[in-house]
């Protein structure tokens, strides 16, 4: 459906049922922030002409699904909490995308288009991170986090800094055919299985001072 009213402000709101927003065109700011889902969200093909946030949500559902949504202003999902996954398959975000400090199972990101930064920080993946086919106009920050399964990163196209910096790598880490075009930090991120590189270009020194590897020595 078409939604027309102002603001869409749900803070603090306990949701018992599924939320299913599918399709639904919001034209102002979207605040979820500090409310509690029992089920599955659904805003499948939705588009956000305003900011959203998500801030501090905490979700028992375990499917998630944002698959092809826009999003025009910045999106959050800041320090929330998903038992299970997260799927933003085919979003567009022409703005920031602030994941900083989530806890979730799958997130699902590849076919995402993005303008301006992506932020994964100091977050904690319990699944896998699929970052596939993703072309990244600005900066990218995967540090700090903790990921516990597998992270595929390929055939995606970085034109800004991508950090992991202090990141934990705890299963297989594929970043295949991706190309990184400026500065990649790796100072301090750990790989406990040595990550798949096949045909990567990088085109800028990368920093890897400090780098722990289970299982390869890298020099710089």
């Amino acid at each position: 459906g078409k939604e027309n009213q102002k603001q869409y402000v749900y803070e603090k709101v306990h949701f018992k049922n599924s939320v299913v927003f599918f399709d639904c065109d919001f034209r102002d700011i979207v605040n979820f922030n500090e409310s509690t889902f029992d089920r599955g969200l659904d805003f499948n093909q939705a588009a956000f002409r305003e900011k959203v946030t998500f801030n501090h949500i905490s979700t028992l559902g375990l499917q998630n699904q944002f698959v092809n949504i826009i999003a025009e202003k910045s999106f959050q999902m800041i320090s929330s909490s998903f038992v299970g996954n997260l799927n933003f398959k085919g979003a567009k975000f022409s703005d920031e995308v602030n994941f900083q400090g989530i806890t979730v199972y799958d997130l699902q990101m590849s076919n995402i288009e993005v303008q301006k930064e992506v932020s994964l920080s100091n977050a904690s993946f319990m699944g896998n991170l699929y970052f596939n086919y993703v072309t990244c106009g600005n900066t990218v920050s995967f540090a700090f986090s903790r990921y516990l399964g597998r992270v595929d990163i390929l055939q995606c196209q970085f034109n800004g800094d991508v950090s992991m910096e202090r990141a934990l790598f705890y299963g297989q880490v594929r970043f295949n055919r991706s190309k990184f075009e400026k500065d990649i930090q790796l100072v301090d991120s750990r790989f406990f299985l040595e990550p798949e590189l096949k045909d990567i270009i990088v085109t800028q020194p990368i920093s890897i001072e400090t780098i722990e590897s289970k299982t390869i020595k890298i020099n710089p």
